[in-house]
């Protein structure tokens, strides 16, 4: 087989979330990691007379791990989290992740999500930024598509 041409890099990802008005905002810049996860749900059972185990497809989830860098920024990852957190709403919020880079013919994930957690390590003596874990779960599908023109 020949040796694929088309790898990409991650380095110009795109990654949007909505703000508390529902505008989806590019948290790329502050953003160091992003890991889309998917699940098959699935059913396991066995029945007399069959030593081997059956399963079944039941349901598909999935979810959106972020790293987002400690900032002190309106409009940044940080700050739309924070306010989403200790805000009025926990309503569900639009996620977009462009890979590799957001221009046509990128693929696209997306979907309404919830925020399930996000963790600030504080270490006195680190001499690294903080970093801010943070996962989302979907509220229904996340959709693949392409970036049209």
């Amino acid at each position: 087989m020949t040796t694929t041409t088309t790898a990409i890099c991650p380095t110009n990802v795109v990654i949007r979330l909505d703000n508390a008005a529902g505008v989806l905002t590019d948290i790329s810049g502050s953003t160091n990691k992003c890991e889309i996860k998917f699940n098959n749900l699935i059913a396991e059972y066995s029945v007399f007379g069959n030593t081997w185990q059956n399963r079944k497809a039941c349901g598909k989830d999935g979810s959106f791990a972020l790293d987002i860098i400690y900032t002190t920024t309106a409009s940044e990852a940080l700050d739309l989290l924070n306010g989403w957190f200790f805000g009025p709403s926990d309503a569900a919020r639009s996620i977009q992740v462009d890979v590799p880079d957001g221009l046509t013919g990128s693929d696209r994930y997306e979907a309404e999500v919830v925020l399930s957690e996000h963790n600030i390590p504080l270490q006195a003596r680190s001499g690294e930024v903080v970093m801010v874990s943070m996962t989302l779960l979907p509220n229904g599908a996340i959709v693949h598509n392409n970036v049209g023109s």
